[in-house]
């Protein structure tokens, strides 16, 4: 089958797998990351859009230290295009990231194509495993919320750029000297783990240079190590300038319990979680937009801690058995494979969420290579493993559309977290905060059992003390609903939801003065500035 039929298959696939995401509406952190930031709806100029994190906010006021200026550009230009009216952008931000994963399922298939001709397949054996590669990227059920979430696209840039990246400097291909500096500059300036994977990757291909015997490949490789090298020092000081180095400083040990571990015990977990994205990755369910930390085991070495620790060992088996002929292909993809764990698995830096879909993303990019390119299969056994892969994929194709769907709307997609992580105590807090906005009288009953879940899984988060608050109020308890306001606000009195709320309570019953008094101590929570969705009293 020519190769252009090939990429019409994988874009088909990938399009539909997430064609629901294309009439979704703005959920969960899409609100505040883009529908009312000010940095995307052109309320700010240019220049301030660099010095303000992924959210729109201030150094000072921040909340978590992505700064990830491209997205956020791409964002802006896209909600100009559209008039800035919700209506015409959203189908154009979601056909976007449509567009984007189909575009890294077709590197994904072209990097295992390139792989195969430089291991000596026959045409017909590259044609077979380079396409189901790319219907399996496509068709993942794990790619979902990367696909659907708005947010999430900053892991389809990063992931895009650093795809390419990578297969520019094993392919060689001519001006590559232009196009893979650029590749790496949006890779880094949409997810700073960019550079943990870059880096990496290509220094370990660097090293195994000096072994490969094509001259024109090993300048090649080095050349392409030195560009990314500069790139990322550029990067690092561009964002020292604007935002500084910190990287999650802001991280709980509420949310991310490896925070207050030395790295030792992170070792075990490392791996845990690095089996537990195998699986999450090969079977495409239960999916859910959140993993609660509650349920992962901290320094425990468990049967997901053997399984990735399984894939591991076969990653340096697979390099020890080529060191004397090394591929620069299997140690740019090694290299990356095992970065990306060193991401996941939080072992350089505790990122903000212990684990999620978003995360696999890009991991994934480097396990279907790999398993595409490396699988010892003769080509005569070559037609079971396409009908074994052909399921698979018709399979994970239903959950990617089905879980797509979830996402389309906050009822939906708070609905499936609760019931696939009923231990995450943010789904239960999301749950309950949609259900007290929709205000119906006869979901009492269902808050209730949201807020009391919520504070028996984390007592120490201030929100659902104050969700608990509202409903005391509702209930003619204003002394209680009082208590419970005050025990929120004092636990977290930075939380402008908790602000907000408490502020509102305050008013309703004329108490004027001490709601003035909870908006100054809310602002010098937040070095003086407060919350743009905190209303200072009347």
């Amino acid at each position: 089958m020519p190769a252009r039929a090939h990429a019409l298959w994988i874009v088909l696939l990938a399009l539909v797998a997430g064609l629901p995401a294309l009439f979704g509406e703005f959920v969960l952190d899409d609100t505040p990351a883009i529908a009312e930031s000010a940095c995307v709806r052109g309320e700010l100029g240019i220049a301030e859009l660099w010095q303000r994190n992924f959210w729109c906010e201030l150094a000072p006021n921040a909340t978590v230290d992505a700064w990830r200026p491209w997205p956020v550009m791409v964002w802006r230009l896209l909600w100009a295009l559209g008039g800035g009216q919700p209506s015409v952008v959203l189908p154009v931000l979601h056909g976007l990231g449509l567009v984007l994963h189909a575009a890294v399922a077709l590197v994904v298939s072209r990097i295992v194509a390139d792989w195969g001709r430089s291991l000596g397949w026959t045409p017909e054996w590259i044609a077979r495993r380079s396409l189901l590669a790319g219907l399996a990227f496509a068709a993942a059920g794990v790619h979902a919320e990367a696909i659907a979430s708005l947010v999430a696209s900053a892991d389809l840039w990063a992931t895009l750029a650093t795809a390419m990246v990578l297969h520019l400097a094993c392919s060689g291909q001519r001006g590559d000297w232009i196009t893979l500096p650029v590749w790496a500059a949006i890779a880094l300036l949409s997810k700073e783990t960019s550079a943990v994977v870059l880096v990496p990757a290509l220094a370990l291909a660097g090293l195994a240079a000096h072994r490969i015997a094509d001259l024109a490949l090993r300048r090649r490789m080095i050349r392409a190590t030195l560009l990314v090298g500069l790139v990322t020092v550029a990067y690092v000081g561009v964002r020292w300038a604007c935002w500084g180095l910190e990287l999650d400083t802001h991280t709980t040990a509420m949310v991310n319990p490896l925070i207050a571990e030395p790295w030792l015990a992170r070792l075990p977990t490392a791996l845990s979680l690095l089996g537990r994205s195998l699986a999450l990755t090969l079977l495409g369910f239960p999916l859910s937009a959140d993993y609660s930390a509650h349920a992962i085991e901290v320094g425990v070495v468990d049967g997901w801690a053997a399984l990735g620790g399984v894939s591991m060992i076969g990653v340096a088996g697979l390099l020890w058995t080529h060191r004397r002929s090394p591929n620069p292909r299997l140690a740019v993809w090694a290299g990356a494979y095992a970065a990306w764990w060193i991401v996941l698995g939080h072992l350089i830096v505790p990122l903000p969420t212990l684990f999620s879909e978003r995360l696999l993303y890009g991991p994934s990019v480097a396990s279907i290579v790999m398993l595409a390119a490396l699988v010892p299969v003769r080509p005569t056994t070559n037609r079971a493993l396409t009908l074994v892969v052909g399921g698979w994929i018709a399979i994970q194709t239903l959950l990617c559309f089905d879980h797509s769907l979830a996402w389309t709307s906050e009822p939906l997609i708070t609905e499936r977290t609760v019931a696939n992580s009923p231990k995450s105590a943010r789904a239960h807090i999301w749950r309950a905060r949609l259900l007290l906005r929709e205000g119906d009288p006869d979901s009492v009953d269902e808050v209730e059992h949201h807020v009391d879940t919520a504070i028996e899984l984390a007592p120490n988060l201030a929100l659902p003390h104050a969700f608990r608050a509202v409903l005391l109020d509702f209930h003619g308890q204003p002394e209680q609903a009082l208590a419970e306001f005050r025990q929120a606000f004092e636990t977290d009195p930075a939380d402008p939801e908790v602000a907000d709320l408490f502020i509102q309570f305050l008013v309703r019953y004329g108490h004027q003065q001490p709601a003035q008094m909870v908006y100054t101590a809310h602002a010098n929570a937040r070095a003086g500035q407060p919350h743009p969705d905190v209303h200072p009293p009347p």
